[in-house]
């Protein structure tokens, strides 16, 4: 038995329009249920109680996994995150699809695993919700790999479906002190008036900096410069199943682990989050520093600008600072301040947030 329970407050305002303070709460459980019986077989049973949100209960996984020769098999609501920095789809965010998997041994040289999955996106009351079916492939030897993921949907499963097709390559090269991780990604869209092809170029790197740890991320997707959607911009597969992921160092206009409940836009990889930003590729490069200030607390400062692939608008410069706590391994306690500046949805905006938090992980 485990699990996870998030408690704070956070403000909110917007230094542009004088509008006042908006005060909010973070209120977040998830139980977790574990059986294992000997080696070979295991299951596991998580759900996520978050009443801030209205939100009664959602399932976050609920599979069992047995060993079948050299591989294990998975059955149930199984997390899946890609191997692409979070930038395709991400059981950090919600991403469980009824599926079943197979994956290499842990112990394994080959980390490679498949899986069919399945997953409805609701739309509203009055509209019918739209069915996925998915095929998902993953395979890394040593500091190299590659992925594919096909996902069809539709209205009704059968008729006139939406295919997307996203496949890349990535490597981890270490260069002296420079920890690296590289990755090509390319997307192709298909139904009956939409054929249409995008790419996605990320390079992420983590080095030692003095006393403390550096990081950068440099990210550029295509975008359609037509206005004919799908035509020329990458697409990932959570934009389309309204989906996010922990992608940016940076929290307001991206998202992080800490700053999910403040973040003001949360732009996907394409653009996607503002309303004048959709199908807009992106141009960003981000630097996070952290550093230890005592044996339990630690301080990371990031930043980095938001653009479309063209750099035609500033979408926002983006900062987020972070002082963590963690007297013990199942306690963390986060004091965070964030401020950003640019043109969201055609207008000026200059948000600033703070945010405190308490997390008990046991």
């Amino acid at each position: 038995m485990g699990g996870q329970l998030r408690a704070g407050l956070f403000a909110q305002d917007d230094l542009s329009r004088r509008e006042g303070v908006a005060w909010g709460e973070v209120f977040r459980l998830r139980p977790h249920l574990g059986l294992s019986v000997g080696d070979d077989f295991e299951a596991s049973f998580e759900i996520q109680l978050s009443p801030v949100d209205d939100t009664t209960v959602i399932a976050r996984e609920a599979m069992a996994s047995m060993r079948a020769g050299g591989a294990w098999v998975d059955v149930g609501l199984v997390p899946l995150s890609d191997r692409f920095g979070d930038t395709l789809y991400s059981s950090d965010w919600l991403f469980r699809p009824l599926a079943l998997q197979v994956r290499t041994d842990p112990e394994s040289r080959t980390d490679a695993r498949a899986a069919l999955g399945f997953t409805r996106t609701e739309r509203g009351r009055f509209d019918d919700p739209i069915d996925h079916v998915w095929l998902f492939g993953d395979v890394d030897r040593g500091p190299v790999g590659a992925g594919v993921v096909v996902m069809a949907s539709s209205l009704a499963l059968w008729e006139d479906p939406f295919v997307l097709t996203v496949a890349g390559v990535r490597g981890r090269p270490v260069l002296g002190p420079l920890r690296l991780e590289l990755g090509l990604v390319g997307s192709l869209t298909h139904r009956t008036d939409i054929e249409g092809v995008g790419g996605l170029a990320r390079a992420a790197g983590t080095f030692d900096l003095g006393p403390g740890e550096a990081e950068v991320l440099a990210l550029l997707a295509t975008a359609d410069d037509r206005a004919e959607p799908f035509r020329t911009s990458f697409t990932p597969p959570m934009s389309l199943i309204d989906g996010h992921g922990y992608w940016s160092l940076t929290g307001l206009l991206g998202l992080t682990p800490l700053t999910d409940e403040i973040s003001i836009v949360g732009y996907n990889v394409d653009g996607r989050g503002g309303r004048d930003t959709w199908r807009a590729g992106m141009a960003t490069a981000q630097a996070r520093y952290t550093l230890p200030l005592a044996s339990t607390i630690t301080l990371s400062a990031a930043t980095g600008p938001y653009a479309p692939q063209d750099l035609s608008v500033l979408w926002g410069w983006d900062s987020l600072v972070d002082v963590t706590w963690r007297p013990r391994p199942w306690l963390r306690v986060d004091g965070a301040a964030a401020a950003a500046f640019g043109v969201l949805e055609s207008i000026w905006l200059e948000p600033v947030a703070v945010l405190g938090r308490v997390q008990i992980e046991l």
